[in-house]
């Protein structure tokens, strides 16, 4: 069984990833596995270069996806793996892992933690980044809650949120 931890940009994914592997656990980072995730038009459903550097519009009709295929392609080569990220068609995949995480934030920390710039990547720090966050991170929290996600409050400690994601996955 895998496991997925998600939340929305700035809950701690990629610093969980980063913690969990160095306890030993088989951990991924979805943002960096090749031929997973991309920028996807939705209008025509294509991949796409990023371009939210010069279209302060470009996130309006772009979406990062995952791809269904080499996710499943993923899943059937692992067992236990935590897997760390989150795309716009994620609720879609839910099923295919044995149980998902929540890193459950409030908008004054997700804006203090993507504005801060020791994270890995920049998302959310150019021009209209955060008002695409701002406007979708409740319904993502809710649509994961509503699918059963366990619920962890990435607001604690990084050791407590650890401590509890482990409890809460490996029980």
């Amino acid at each position: 069984m895998d496991y997925l931890i998600t939340g929305v940009s700035g809950s701690g994914k990629t610093t969980m990833a980063t913690e969990l592997a160095k306890r030993g656990y088989d951990t991924r980072n979805m943002d960096y596995i090749e031929g997973l995730c991309s920028w996807v038009n939705l209008a025509d459903g294509k991949s796409a270069p990023d371009n939210r550097e010069n279209d302060p519009n470009w996130l309006q009709t772009h979406d990062w996806l995952w791809d269904r295929d080499k996710l499943t392609e993923l899943l059937h080569e692992t067992d236990g793996t935590f897997f760390c990220g989150s795309s716009g068609n994620q609720k879609q995949f839910y099923s295919l892992f044995g149980k998902v995480v929540l890193l459950e934030m409030d908008a004054n920390l997700i804006k203090e933690r993507v504005l801060n710039n020791h994270r890995d990547h920049s998302y959310g720090q150019m021009p209209g980044e955060m008002d695409v966050i701002m406007g979708y991170f409740e319904q993502f929290q809710d649509e994961a809650k509503a699918a059963g996600a366990i619920i962890i409050d990435a607001r604690r400690p990084l050791n407590e949120v650890i401590s509890l994601v482990l409890a809460e996955t490996l029980e």
